[in-house]
Order: structure tokens, then sequence, then C-alpha cells
């Protein structure tokens, strides 16, 4: 292996590496967020009759 021809990167250009993943999974996380709080905004609680009861996902015909 030869260590001659490595091309190392500044410590700027290192830091704006981090700083663009870490914005690119902070959007990834709200889009979800956004996402499970809009199905469970659709799900309501339903009793059961033995044990304890359950969400039920109300689907719509434009869901499918």
């Amino acid at each position: 292996m030869n260590l001659n021809n490595v091309v190392l990167i500044t410590e700027n250009e290192e830091l704006n590496h981090y700083r663009n993943r870490y914005e690119e999974v902070q959007q990834q996380f709200h889009s979800v967020k956004y996402d499970l709080e809009k199905i469970i905004d659709k799900s309501t609680y339903v009793r059961g009759n033995f044990g304890g009861g359950y969400l039920k996902l109300d689907f719509e015909q434009r869901w499918i």
C-alpha cells in the first residue's frame, strides 16, 4: 500500500461533511415523525372484551 498518494481532507471539509450529513438525517427524522403522527391520528383505541384493548387503524379508500 502506497501512502504517498493518499489525499487528506482539511478539518473544514470534514466538519462540512458531518454537518451536511447531520442535516440530512434531521430531515429524514422529521419526515418519519410527521408520517407517524398522521398514522397515530388515524387510529382509535378499541376496548377488548377479553384482556386489554388494541389500536384500530381507520383506513380510507384513498389510502389503499
